[in-house]
């Protein structure tokens, strides 16, 4: 099965494109785990989808429980904390999606790049702890931080905070635990916006090494080489012209 993006809401549902085709290797109740934009079989909410092909494998199981939800996917991944195992890296878990992937013709999965190997090691210990850190400013009180996405009372994330701030740690962190590099935050601006309105050099460097947009414009048509331009800083234009 095949779904067609609808609707995508930066504040939740990251990594999905407009108008983009995904692969679906699992549907529950409520979600279709598809295959996004880095390759990751994430979860999302069924409403921001059209399916085109509503066609199923028939070698897929469905499993039905007593509360109406239900679960349709490959047999080999009917395992509670498959997708946990596969996320945490356990081999075995690993081994059997990258299997499946290739099999299926599905989407590889896109590495972050030029990420120092020091944030690498032990990289979802080390952003839970951060998390723990973030959790205590007024904006994330209110949250379960689990995510550096997830968005505060202000709009924005510990991602955003962490490059506004120019913490170069904490954001080197956060990127390699996976935090969505172009996430929109308050009136649209990014964390590179962040950084470069900042003028966060270090901060910036890691972004674009990574990977991270340069030309995604705010709510006020900004982008980031935009606001370079209008603070003068020949450093950092220089930087985003490379």
């Amino acid at each position: 099965m095949t779904v067609n993006d609808r609707i995508v809401d930066d504040n939740y549902h990251r990594s999905l494109s407009p108008g983009m085709v995904y692969s679906v290797v699992q549907i529950d109740d409520e979600y279709f785990r598809v295959i996004n934009d880095d390759g990751e079989p994430i979860l999302y909410p069924k409403a921001l989808f059209e399916v085109v092909d509503p066609s199923v494998p028939e070698e897929w199981v469905t499993i039905t429980f007593d509360d109406g939800e239900y679960f349709i996917g490959p047999a080999e991944f009917n395992k509670t904390g498959f997708y946990e195992d596969y996320f945490d890296g356990v081999a075995d878990a690993v081994d059997k999606f990258e299997s499946f992937r290739k099999e299926f013709g599905l989407p590889a999965l896109k590495a972050r790049k030029n990420i120092p190997e020091v944030y690498m090691m032990d990289a979802k210990g080390k952003l839970e702890e951060l998390l723990k850190k973030y959790q205590k400013q007024v904006q994330f009180e209110a949250l379960e931080l689990t995510s550096p996405d997830q968005l505060g009372v202000d709009q924005d994330s510990p991602f955003h905070l962490a490059c506004w701030r120019g913490d170069i740690d904490d954001a080197n962190i956060m990127i390699a635990g996976g935090a969505d590099l172009n996430l929109a935050g308050d009136l649209g601006d990014t964390p590179l916006h962040y950084a470069v309105r900042m003028q966060r050099e270090d901060v910036i460097v890691a972004l674009l090494a990574a990977g991270a947009i340069s030309n995604l414009k705010n709510d006020y048509d900004d982008t980031p080489l935009d606001i370079a331009e209008n603070e003068g800083n020949q450093e950092i234009i220089a930087l985003l012209t490379r």
